[in-house]
């Protein structure tokens, strides 16, 4: 059986890998080249089928007798047995029957093949179900963090889901020795986030995310919820791991910007993430990444603790900002909301133009640029 939709060239040069049929084609004919037109040969129908849908289907092909040019394989061959062979059989290309006339083909071919590309569409099934953690902070201060951060789950192919009993993480407690009142709000989210509902818990706060993964151990003395706890902690993923899982983030669109990056300490020294956030800034291309010296060092904020310990807060905040001024970059991202709102208000003191974002928040205008979601 052949395939009378491929061509093989006979030229000087190979076929470069990193160009399609189509490109290859284009610049053989600009450059002269010889063509040769050679049939695909295969041993049985089904094969050439399944050929043609993998090599061709979709693709701008062009009848070789007129030179009228179509989308889709069915339409070109319905058009050869129409035009060129004057064929009275309709024969459909995808399962072989025959037809008497057009119009029953195409009937043919809308109730039977679309619908099985219909049901091919909707059993493509998401890498996972995303609850996402709201935050107090997040949700009061930055809520555009967390609808930025949906909408990059949802293009990087998780569902989302919406858990509206949540509450505060008990994160600040514990850190002021609050365990009891932690305890309370912990017992609280394993209620709101049944683990068995959902495959991800998904956060986008670094002090956050690790309290989340810390219930096992704040509630391991809880008879009756110490095994929903661990369970639960085991579901919790910063959005950098999420994004990075398999194939990585997609990609977004160019933005030429100079960027240096601050790893929260409840990120890199609480979660061990390291390279999965700097991950989804390699994701966007034109953006200049410089290393920040001592990106692993505190900002000052630290919890409460620029709070409580207000002076030496500010004596280490300075010494950050001081760094990431050295750098000369526009933007200091960092995963933290504490630590963006403790470097920026650095930045606005010491008179600097730069500017501090969530790493989420860069992804999401990369991707806005890109044109994945619709205006």
């Amino acid at each position: 059986t052949s395939c009378c939709y491929c061509l093989l060239f006979s030229v000087s040069i190979s076929r470069p890998k990193e160009l399609d049929f189509l490109e290859y084609f284009a610049e053989m004919e600009n450059n002269g080249g010889i063509m040769k037109k050679i049939k695909c040969e295969f041993p049985q129908d089904n094969i050439l089928r399944l050929h043609k849908k993998t090599e061709h289907e979709g693709k701008n092909i062009k009848c070789d007798q007129c030179g009228k040019r179509f989308t889709v394989i069915q339409k070109l061959d319905l058009h050869i047995s129409i035009v060129h062979e004057g064929q009275k059989d309709f024969k459909c290309q995808i399962c072989f029957k025959i037809f008497s006339t057009k119009n029953t083909l195409n009937q043919h071919i809308t109730t039977m093949h679309d619908e099985e590309e219909k049901s091919d569409t909707i059993k493509i099934q998401p890498k996972g179900r995303v609850a996402l953690l709201e935050g107090c902070v997040q949700s009061g201060l930055f809520s555009r963090v967390n609808r930025a951060t949906e909408r990059l789950l949802r293009i990087n192919g998780y569902e989302v889901v919406t858990v509206t009993e949540q509450g505060c993480c008990g994160a600040l407690h514990a850190h002021g020795g609050a365990t009891d009142s932690a305890r309370r709000l912990a017992i609280a989210n394993l209620k709101a986030f049944d683990p068995n509902h959902f495959d991800f818990i998904a956060t986008n706060s670094a002090g956050c995310g690790l309290a989340l993964k810390e219930y096992s151990h704040l509630l391991e003395q809880d008879s009756k919820y110490s095994k929903i706890a661990c369970a639960f902690s085991d579901k919790v993923r910063d959005i950098s791991e999420l994004l990075t899982m398999s194939d990585g983030p997609q990609v977004g669109g160019a933005i030429p910007l100079r960027v240096t990056y601050d790893a929260a300490c409840h990120l890199c020294h609480g979660q061990g993430l390291f390279r999965e956030p700097k991950a989804l800034l390699k994701a966007i291309p034109n953006l200049e990444i410089v290393d920040l010296p001592g990106e692993e060092e505190c900002c000052g904020g630290a919890g409460i603790y620029g709070i409580t310990h207000g002076d030496l807060g500010v004596s280490i905040g300075e010494d950050k900002v001081s760094t990431i001024m050295e750098t000369g970059a526009d933007l200091v991202t960092t995963a933290n909301p504490g630590c963006i709102m403790q470097i920026g208000a650095g930045l606005i003191l010491a008179g600097a133009s730069v500017k501090v974002q969530h790493p989420i928040e860069l992804l999401d205008e990369s991707y806005r640029r890109a044109g994945y979601y619709a205006e």
